[in-house]
Formats: structure tokens, C-alpha cells, sequence
């Protein structure tokens, strides 16, 4: 038995297979992986897990490991409620900012520099900024519990 949907899964190569034309796209370093679930039952309807698995034989879905990027930032806004905080307070989106430990600057995508936002602006535009220093409050270690409890692997980081 399988929920993936026929018309779905034609959609999900096809959009994954795209990016591969995108400029700059270096197949050496770079892999396309696409998984889509139904909102409503959970199950999966569609999954592009790589191209050709007799060249590369991982699963990019399953097996791939990534930088979270953007994926963390719900689950900081989460930490950051559930410890009192509120959606309207204040953080710096100020860009380029620089952290210890880190060689290079964090910006903001293309550069901006919002100054203080609350946190729907930086939800809203996803200020890189803003959301390095909530997490940096809210604590690291606080955001990846709210991750594993969502059921994200205990080895996320």
C-alpha cells in the first residue's frame, strides 16, 4: 500500500528536476529533494529523493544532512512564546552582524538592514538577524527540544 499520488509525484520530479537549471546550479555539490505530505492525514503523497540512484546511491530525503536555515526559526518563535515572550517584542534585524565563533557575518537576505523589528516583521521577511539573537535568548539548547518534540531526529542540530 502507498499514498504517493501519481499526479503529484509527476509534479514533485518535475519541480525538482527544474532546479537543476537554475544559474549557478553545481551538480557536484548540490542535490534536489522534495517531500510532500498531506496536511490533513499526515501521509506522504510525494517524494524526489535524487535523480539517479545508481550514481548516487543516498536517499537526499532521508539521508542528507543540511544547514536548518530557516526551517529553525518557527521553533525559536515557539521557545520564545512558551517561555512568555510575545510576537510583539522587539529584536535587532541590523545587517551584517557579527557573532564569536563564527568567521563570517550574518546577514540578511540581500544585504537589508531592517534595524528593530518585532517578530512578525522578522516571521514575515525571515530576518536572519533578528532571529540569530531570539534564538541566542531563547537558548540553542531550547529551541532543538521544541524541535525533537515536533519529531525532528534527536541528532538535529
Amino acid at each position: 500500500v502507498t499514498t504517493i499520488d501519481k499526479t503529484k509525484q509527476d509534479a514533485a520530479v518535475a519541480a525538482a528536476e527544474s532546479m537543476t537549471q537554475v544559474e549557478g546550479w553545481d551538480s557536484s555539490t548540490m542535490h534536489t529533494a522534495l517531500s510532500s505530505m498531506d496536511p490533513s492525514t499526515g501521509e506522504i503523497v510525494a517524494e524526489f529523493a535524487g535523480s539517479d540512484y545508481q550514481q548516487r546511491q543516498q536517499n537526499s530525503v532521508t539521508q542528507d544532512i543540511a544547514a536548518a536555515g530557516s526551517t529553525f526559526k518557527p521553533f525559536a518563535l515557539l521557545t520564545h512564546v512558551e517561555q512568555g515572550g510575545s510576537m510583539s517584542d522587539t529584536y535587532d534585524g541590523s545587517s551584517p552582524e557579527y557573532y564569536t565563533g563564527l568567521t563570517d557575518p550574518v546577514t540578511n537576505d540581500g544585504g537589508y538592514s531592517w534595524g528593530t523589528v518585532n517578530l512578525v516583521k522578522a516571521t514575515k521577511y525571515s530576518i536572519n538577524t533578528a532571529f540569530v539573537k531570539l534564538n541566542e535568548q531563547v537558548g540553542p539548547a531550547n529551541t532543538e527540544k521544541a524541535l525533537v518534540a515536533a519529531g525532528f531526529p534527536e541528532d538535529t542540530n
